[in-house]
């Protein structure tokens, strides 16, 4: 091929150097992002032990999931209707050391930019351990699986407004 000039060798530098600081800006604002999960935790019935059971019960990823792909998650910024599978989502982080970088791996290669997965994810993972902790919590109360599920998810959208 032929060689470049020394503008277009600065201009490539300069464009490469600019693409570095915007996405440095983007995973700063990510990171930042991926605290939030935390507003989840709360003196009720998802306490900071009680979140941490959830997080080790076999319910956490399927809830995790369900709010991922909930219409209303969606609504929260999910361009072109991009849908995972359960079992790719499985897949995705069975076996991992680190099934967070796996998940996160795993979305950037699905086409989510870094700040849409890092609001996401606070979201999903704060508030897959206050689901499952919600649906425990209303079916000691009396109510059916079906009816404890949609009464925590109501209760895990007011709680997401809060913050």
């Amino acid at each position: 091929g032929a060689e470049l000039t020394k503008a277009e060798r600065e201009f490539n530098e300069w464009i490469n150097n600019s693409v570095g600081a915007i996405m440095f800006l983007n995973m700063r604002s990510a990171t930042l992002q991926l605290l939030s999960m935390t507003n989840f935790i709360d003196m009720g019935y998802n306490n900071p032990a009680r979140a941490a059971q959830a997080f080790a019960s076999k319910d956490y990823w399927k809830n995790l999931l369900f709010i991922w792909q909930s219409p209303w998650m969606k609504s929260r910024g999910e361009k072109g209707g991009r849908t995972i599978q359960e079992e790719e989502l499985i897949a995705a982080v069975s076996g991992s050391k680190n099934p967070v970088n796996s998940l996160i791996a795993f979305l950037l290669e699905k086409g989510f930019t870094p700040t849409s997965i890092a609001d996401r994810l606070a979201i999903c993972f704060g508030g897959a351990s206050y689901l499952t902790n919600g649906i425990r919590h209303y079916k000691k109360q009396g109510f059916s699986e079906e009816e404890a599920k949609a009464k925590a998810f109501l209760d895990l959208q007011q709680k997401a407004k809060e913050f």
